[in-house]
């Protein structure tokens, strides 16, 4: 027996957002599998929506033994083009063809990442796209996935700590790097408008403390829960990718915005977590692939 961890907020008298990570760098248990990749199955009044598909296949898998109906879902939001989240959307689409995939346009194209002297192939090909354009709403700056759902494009406030400078996307058929201003984060609201909303990121390539920003600039609420990856990871989960300044710089950044709670995961990592814990407390939680949040 699968059993899942379930952290109830209660923020308003409507509660119809379920969230359970299906897929992440650690798992809950041994019973389950983790990858380097995010999967999140989110259930939204009558929606069922998956915010990333992980690195592989790996969480159809978790989602059979969590007994998480991720075979019927409506949609697949893509918050970029990169392995770690869309590795597993041929399969599920194999499985599903009515789900709507929901990607900035800009990342409907090649992508790829250089390690040294050669140059890898990371997301989705720009083939998957034409082939599937019936599927696919390719957006540019914003758009409506369901009824109080969305995806949005991330301002910068100051630049991000990300040095991933390794990463390339295909315009006009030439290779540039890829300064990720189409990365996309998602906004859902649990009730009122007022009572605030839940922030969705995958990797923050952009930055986390500027997609919170934004999203506080575009709906003008509080944030009631942060939850995702924060990009501090370096070559495994107990390193990091920046300094201690920049992670301490983010954490007081973070402390002294509208937050309740903060959940992250994937490609923040675990040293980093702590680190961020130094700061901000039991405001931030780490969360492992099998558990569960219900607003």
């Amino acid at each position: 027996m699968i059993i899942c961890y379930h952290i109830d907020i209660h923020f308003s008298e409507v509660r119809n957002i379920r969230i359970v990570v299906l897929s992440e760098n650690t798992a809950a248990n041994d019973k389950l599998f983790a990858e380097h990749g995010l999967c999140l199955y989110i259930e939204h009044n009558d929606k069922r929506i998956l915010f990333g598909c992980g690195a592989s296949a790996l969480y159809l898998e978790n989602a059979k033994r969590l007994n998480v109906p991720v075979e019927s879902v409506n949609a697949v939001v893509l918050s970029h083009n990169h392995t770690s989240v869309c590795g597993g959307v041929e399969v599920l689409i194999k499985k599903n063809p009515s789900a709507t995939i929901f990607i900035r346009r800009d990342y409907a194209t090649d992508c790829a990442e250089q390690n040294g002297i050669f140059r890898s192939r990371t997301g989705l090909p720009s083939s998957f796209f034409k082939a599937n354009k019936l599927k696919c709403v390719l957006f540019t700056a914003f758009s409506e996935v369901c009824k109080d759902f969305y995806i949005a494009s991330v301002k910068q406030y100051e630049k991000a700590h990300s040095t991933d400078k390794s990463y390339y996307v295909k315009k006009d058929r030439k290779w540039v790097k890829d300064d990720f201003s189409a990365e996309t984060f998602a906004v859902c609201f649990p009730g009122r408008r007022k009572d605030g909303f839940i922030l969705l990121t995958s990797c923050s390539h952009s930055g986390i403390t500027n997609i919170v920003k934004t999203a506080c600039e575009m709906w003008n609420a509080p944030v009631i829960a942060v939850i995702g990856g924060f990009n501090m990871m370096g070559g495994n989960i107990n390193k990091t990718s920046c300094s201690a300044d920049e992670i301490k710089h983010t954490a007081t950044e973070l402390s002294k915005m509208d937050i309740g709670y903060i959940y992250t995961c994937h490609c923040t990592g675990r040293k980093s977590y702590e680190m961020l814990k130094e700061t901000l407390g039991e405001q931030i939680q780490y969360l492992h692939t099998g558990e569960e949040l219900k607003f």
